[in-house]
């Protein structure tokens, strides 16, 4: 029971006019209304009502795992590798886990090697990056290196660059953990993994090797503004990100081109460019399709709303926010986020 509801927890409006809509009889309906309902009560009362049911646990059980395959299967029906994106956007780690093992076990058992190595190579850096995707409090650090691994051995032979497009991103991520966590953890220093970086950049403009080129400018677009703090020179960096992203694979790098662009909106702001700032935010809400899930990139939606507040766009602030969080988050999530900004607006 507990997955079901913690993916229901998770939905969007739309995506909850959809599951709301599936045709259910009898328990069935009965337990869907009664977790959506319950996205907004209190842990004690949901269970009395589960109660009522007249439920086993074991029924309840049955039905709430049939159920949460059934809004998987309706939110994602054409692709498992889509599923796996959409539960590590939605911050689900269990979720996706446990899905990894079926997708991965059909994936192998689909893909002779000889006829499309590439496949499955793809498959495995795709994993990669979804596992990152999740707050850095529920990074599983086994899995990530186990698919980085399983990447590596799958393109060594043909492709040497891209072992050292990984040196580069893993370097990003050591440096994440360094501030994150523990200095430690990280077996390069700042020092030296920006001189590595540096000197991986040589090698991709030489190479034009476009997944170490971009590996490698990300992770020192992350460097410049995270650990330097130059926001100049991660503007830079993001410029020509921005130009390179349209040679991605959409199906590695879905949302790319959205993320840069609110990265860039976001780094006008840093240099004083508020005008470009609002503009640009404002063309990547209004023109993003609903399925490129543009919401997950919450913490730009609270800087632009945040910058248009400093620029006295208070209405504007305040149509922003219902449309970015009010049909978005539920719950605690709702009221905190509206008081946090509210205090900005009153």
């Amino acid at each position: 029971m507990r997955l079901f509801q913690q993916f229901i927890a998770t939905l969007n409006s739309d995506e909850l006019a959809l599951v709301n809509a599936m045709p259910l009889r009898g328990k069935k309906k009965e337990v869907l209304k009664l977790m959506i309902v319950s996205r907004a009560m209190p842990e004690e009362s949901l269970l009395i009502e589960i109660n009522k049911l007249g439920l086993s646990k074991e029924h309840l059980y049955e039905i709430t795992s049939l159920l949460l395959h059934s809004c998987y299967e309706l939110l994602r029906p054409d692709s498992k590798i889509e599923l796996l994106d959409l539960l590590s956007l939605k911050n689900l780690p269990t979720h996706y886990k446990k899905q990894l093992r079926i997708v991965e076990k059909q994936f192998i058992n689909h893909t002779a090697p000889d006829q499309n190595p590439q496949r499955l190579s793809n498959f495995y850096l795709t994993v990669y990056l979804q596992l990152q995707r999740f707050s850095f409090n529920l990074f599983d650090w086994k899995l990530i290196v186990k698919y980085e691994a399983l990447y590596i051995a799958s393109i060594s032979d043909n492709d040497p660059e891209a072992v050292l497009a990984m040196e580069a991103y893993r370097i990003r991520t050591g440096l994440l953990q360094t501030q994150l966590v523990d200095p430690r953890k990280n077996t390069l220093s700042v020092e030296a993994s920006y001189a590595r970086l540096k000197e991986l950049e040589a090698m991709a403009k030489l190479s034009q090797h476009r997944l170490l080129y971009y590996f490698t400018l990300g992770s020192l677009c992350w460097y410049h503004q995270n650990i330097e703090k130059n926001p100049n020179l991660s503007l830079h960096y993001l410029e020509e990100l921005q130009r390179h992203s349209v040679h991605l694979d959409p199906t590695i790098f879905p949302r790319e081109r959205i993320r840069i662009q609110l990265q860039i909106a976001d780094a006008y702001i840093n240099i004083g460019r508020l005008d470009e700032s609002i503009a640009l935010f404002e063309s990547v809400y209004t023109n993003a399709n609903p399925s490129e899930y543009v919401w997950v990139f919450y913490r730009f939606s609270l800087r632009y709303i945040e910058t248009l507040i400093s620029v006295g766009q208070y209405e504007k602030a305040e149509l922003v926010l219902k449309e970015q969080f009010s049909s978005q988050l539920i719950g605690e999530q709702t009221s905190v986020t509206i008081l946090v900004v509210s205090l900005y607006l009153t």
